[in-house]
């Protein structure tokens, strides 16, 4: 055999082994070590989903205590028998007349919470609804109104509006138990309250002494509530408080021995909360007639008669966005003219009212934007089409409640 030909059949038979060799070098080493690699690039991923898991039951964890701190009383029967007395209070509170306060019924949930429905009927005014209905949101408790509906016997003056309200609170299953929705005790000496004045400034403060303060909270700030008024607590030593007013009081009270003394919690989130847009409910009311401010002048003798003006097209200073509402799941806003609903919004509406011409892009909870010569506009509750902001079209607010 020549030597050319033995280099052939060596390169042959080499071919043939490498042929035959490389899957069973493939087998035996490359394939364990990528499966090996998927598996920990899987083990990884389920690590990481994992540790989010952990990191939202944590989020649970914290959101259910603060929950459960927040809940109505463990016991169905007296949670809703005490949130039915403390509606009571704030209703009285309010100054509203005919009121009626009935418990409804209780919904059930698999042992996890129980909601307490309770019905109030009366007779207010907006003002007195609208100071409700701060009060019930400002307070710490896990409850929330179902329903309100009102009635307006007159579109003039200030009239006592009929309403039927319907509050739920609830009651988590876990939270400890206790007599009263909030932490109460009794005051030991009587005082007089002076520290705000008829027309709600800061005169100074006062110090009141109680029977026990082991369940308020100790060295810091807090407010409370003593019969027809609410105090802030700026230094407590022991039972010996003291305490400065506030300007939703009512007017000064002589408060006596005994009289019950309750903590009043604010939600953690109420910085959040303005009462601009109640003000303007109440100034602005969608159930009567705006006022028609008539001014009247007068030229002076020696100017000559001014010429006959031109009629003046004020539908537009005229015309108030009054509510924004949720119907079937939709926003909707509503115009008024003369204290009478003229138009119903929806998102897409086009507007036309006087030399107002626009199309509505979006409602929120207090206020819709407009669209209008290629500008977005915003128009807040209890403000004429004349009183438009420009907004920037990137800057378009947004609402989370919507």
């Amino acid at each position: 055999m020549q030597r050319r030909e033995k280099i052939l059949l060596i390169a042959a038979c080499g071919a043939i082994l490498i042929w035959i060799g490389l899957p069973m070098v493939e087998r035996i080493f490359v394939t364990p070590i990528a499966q090996r690699q998927a598996t920990l690039s899987a083990l990884g991923e389920e690590i990481i989903e994992k540790t989010n898991e952990v990191v939202q039951i944590k989020k649970a964890g914290v959101s259910l205590k603060q929950w459960r701190q927040r809940s109505l009383p463990p016991v169905p029967l007296d949670a809703q028998r005490l949130y039915q007395a403390w509606l009571t209070d704030l209703a009285q509170l309010a100054g509203f007349s005919d009121l009626r306060v009935t418990p409804g019924r209780r919904i059930e949930n698999a042992s996890i919470y129980t909601g307490s429905l309770v019905t109030l009927e009366g007779k207010g005014t907006l003002a007195q609804l609208s100071d409700f209905l701060q009060k019930f949101y400002h307070s710490d408790l896990l409850h929330r109104v179902v329903s309100l509906n009102i009635d307006s016997p007159a579109v003039t003056g200030d009239p006592q509006l009929e309403f039927t309200l319907i509050a739920e609170g609830v009651s988590l299953a876990g939270t400890p138990p206790r007599e009263h929705l909030f932490p109460q005790t009794t005051l030991k000496t009587d005082f007089r309250s002076t520290t705000v004045g008829e027309t709600g400034e800061q005169t100074g403060e006062l110090i009141i002494e109680i029977d026990n303060a082991k369940l308020f909270p100790a060295g810091s700030e807090f407010r409370i509530r003593l019969n027809d008024e609410f105090l802030h607590v700026i230094k407590s030593k022991g039972t010996e408080w003291t305490v400065r007013g506030e300007s939703d009081r009512f007017r000064p009270t002589e408060h006596k021995a005994g009289d019950v003394v309750e903590l009043a919690l604010l939600r953690p989130d109420d910085e959040n909360r303005s009462t601009e847009n109640l003000q303007q409910l109440v100034e602005n009311s969608p159930f009567v007639k705006p006022k028609v401010v008539v001014a009247i002048r007068t030229p002076p003798p020696s100017t000559p008669p001014a010429p006959s003006p031109q009629p003046v097209d004020r539908t537009a200073e005229e015309t108030y966005l009054g509510a924004s509402i949720r119907k079937d799941g939709e926003p909707e806003a509503w115009l008024y003219r003369n204290g009478t609903r003229t138009t119903v919004l929806h998102r897409n509406s086009e507007i036309a009212v006087g030399d107002v011409k626009a199309v509505v892009k979006d409602i929120h909870s207090d206020y819709v934007v407009l669209e209008s010569n290629e500008k977005l506009w915003r128009l807040r509750i209890g403000r004429n089409l004349k009183s438009l902001e420009e907004i920037a079209t990137s800057q378009t607010p947004s609402d989370p409640g919507r």
